[in-house]
């Protein structure tokens, strides 16, 4: 069988070409690798909050070329959607925080790094945001509870993962108070707080919760119960008299509390019989409210002992002050009615008076004590004084209530004591008289009764 010759020339020059390639050099075999990094994904150490989780990353080989780039990429689950947080350049670790997350969501993340010879990735981690619940707050117990008020608080402990726009506390008769109902805030966010209630009713048992408001909702603390108190009668004490007069008595007294109602009537009352008067007898209305208070007793009966005390009035009731004994004076008093005065004013003469002369043979002994109550003291001012002569008919004033108190001094003739004060704890001055039988006789004196603290 022939051989086309067209077909023998083909055959040789594919023949050619075939060992011309054959005898050709690998081009691969006279060039560098070229290699990507190397990253990681820490997925065992991620933490997560509401909004935001920490990721760790590592490039555990920088591959070929030093890398430029690196960082994590990331978005929900089952979203194409992909956000990108670069952290640097360079190998070893790269912790970084991603925010800005949903909560309660399902995330993917990857790590990369980027060298000459392009990007690589990490394996992917999945992570889930927390869950956004209520906050979480706590009732304290009130304090400072009076009739009318109360301070009231609580902590709020947790936010649960979204801002704490409100909190306060609700308050009612009935247990478990919500906002709906009474309610006072307080400011936001987290932490301590109080508030004062006002406006109570006394001796009323009330429930308080302390609340807080996020996005989520409401939280309230847990029930707590205090009481208010209860009003009760005023405090009252009775003050001594300022000035006993004949007729007379200026004294009062200072209401120290309300009993936490307002005190409607204040005042003295008084007696000549009994030693608890009461408002139902002889009393005078002296104004309201608390504080001191002067009272003006008139038309009483000379030289007499009247008991009285101070009072004060609220809706709960009416409370006394301690009773004070005061006698009222007189204008005059003469030394042959001896015996002891109670008095702060007024006139002291002989057994003659204002107009007429002592007499012979007189033996009298007369105390002067203050009716203004302890710590006043009784001062004598002799404006006129003229005696048969010391040795005849004298006065001796004893400094306290007996003659057996120290002597002050012996006076006769025109011998004036002039101003004697007491100086003993009792405040009382004692006078001694005696005339003789036969000599003459005199206008005797003129003193006039004060006293002094």
């Amino acid at each position: 069988m022939k051989t086309n010759f067209k077909t023998l020339i083909f055959i040789c020059i594919a023949t050619l070409l075939v060992g011309l390639v054959a005898c050709k050099k690998d081009p691969q075999t006279t060039q560098t690798t070229v290699k990507k990094p190397t990253v990681k994904i820490y997925d065992n150490a991620i933490s997560v909050s509401y909004t935001s989780a920490n990721v760790t990353g590592e490039v555990t080989d920088e591959g070929s070329s030093p890398v430029t780039d690196r960082g994590f990429v990331y978005g929900k689950q089952g979203e194409a959607r992909q956000d990108t947080m670069y952290c640097g350049n360079g190998g070893g670790e790269f912790p970084t925080r991603l925010t800005n997350l949903e909560p309660n969501t399902m995330y993917n993340c990857m790590a990369f790094a980027r060298n000459s010879a392009g990007m690589a990735f990490s394996g992917k981690a999945t992570f889930t945001t927390l869950s956004i619940a209520q906050s979480e707050v706590a009732t304290y117990e009130p304090t400072s509870v009076t009739h009318t008020h109360a301070t009231c608080g609580g902590n709020v402990v947790s936010d649960g993962g979204s801002e704490v726009t409100e909190r306060g506390v609700c308050w009612a008769t009935t247990p478990n108070p919500t906002t709906s109902g009474s309610h006072l805030a307080s400011g936001s966010g987290t932490g301590d707080f109080s508030v004062t209630l006002s406006g109570l009713t006394a001796n009323t048992t009330y429930h308080v919760r302390a609340y807080a408001m996020n996005e989520k909702g409401t939280a309230y603390g847990e029930d707590v119960t205090f009481r208010t108190i209860d009003y009760s009668a005023p405090t009252v004490t009775t003050n001594n008299a300022t000035s006993i007069e004949a007729t007379t008595i200026t004294c009062g007294g200072k209401v120290t509390s309300d009993g936490g109602a307002t005190v409607t009537a204040r005042g003295v009352c008084w007696s000549k019989t009994s030693q608890n008067p009461t408002i139902s007898g002889s009393h005078t209305t002296d104004g309201t409210g608390t504080g001191s208070f002067t009272s003006n007793i008139t038309g009483l009966a000379q030289n007499t002992t009247y008991y009285v005390r101070a009072y004060a009035t609220n809706s709960k009731g009416t409370s006394y002050g301690t009773t004070q004994q005061f006698s009222t004076s007189k204008p005059t008093y003469l030394m042959s009615e001896g015996g002891t005065v109670l008095t702060s004013s007024g006139k002291f003469y002989d057994s003659g008076g204002p107009n007429g002369n002592y007499s012979n043979g007189e033996y009298f002994v007369m105390t002067f004590k203050s009716n203004l109550g302890a710590g006043s003291k009784i001062q004598m001012t002799f404006t006129r004084f003229e005696t048969e002569g010391v040795s005849y008919d004298y006065l001796k004033i004893y400094d306290g209530p007996t003659t057996s108190s120290t002597l002050i001094g012996t006076y006769g003739g025109f011998n004036s004591p002039g101003t004697v004060t007491a100086t003993n704890s009792s405040g009382a001055l004692t006078f001694v008289w005696r005339s003789d039988a036969t000599s003459g006789i005199r206008a005797g004196w003129e003193a006039t009764i004060s006293t002094v603290p």
